[in-house]
């Protein structure tokens, strides 16, 4: 919703478009609609090709870290915390039942960060199309590479360990 109501971004007729999209095929349709909104305001006399390559790149980015989290959020918002179900609800499903138990603290700090830079990249598009956003794009997916590299390494028994060694030892006072 904050992307969509960005200052010097859509219009109401395209926010409109985008919300209607939203309620007919949910989330990631929404952000997809978004994406391909912010992308025809581009200017692309000189490299449509660059532009093609910035579509499917953020498409893979909202697949990735938009997508996949709505879906287990929306299993774990309907009580399905432990085994997640079909559409129908007529059997288990697995994959998304073992996505749910996998899930920790750190994990879902690591989907928070990659989605703010998917967030970052989609409003930049929205504010600045014809100035910043061919310029800056790389720099923001290069930034969100850098750090997803870096996070993956990140569990949490070594968070837990580094919370652990920053903890003020307790002193026994003695009289």
């Amino acid at each position: 919703m904050k992307l969509i109501y960005t200052p010097r971004g859509f219009d109401g007729c395209l926010i409109n478009q985008i919300q209607k999209t939203k309620k007919e095929n949910g989330v990631f349709a929404a952000w997809i609609k978004c994406l391909n909104l912010g992308l025809m305001k581009v200017p692309t006399a000189q490299a449509a090709g660059d532009i093609a390559n910035i579509r499917q790149t953020l498409t893979r980015l909202i697949q990735k870290y938009v997508e996949e989290p709505a879906l287990l959020r929306n299993k774990m918002m309907h009580g399905q915390w432990v085994v997640a179900f079909n559409r129908e609800n007529t059997s288990v499903n697995s994959d998304i039942s073992q996505k749910i138990e996998d899930i920790d603290v750190v994990k879902l700090m690591i989907l928070k960060n990659a989605t703010g830079i998917v967030a970052n990249c989609i409003e930049l598009l929205i504010q600045s199309p014809h100035k910043h956003f061919r310029s800056s794009i790389r720099s923001i997916i290069c930034e969100h590479d850098q750090q997803l590299t870096k996070q993956s390494n990140w569990s949490l028994e070594q968070k837990v360990a580094k919370l652990k060694a920053r903890a003020p030892k307790s002193r026994t006072v003695g009289y």
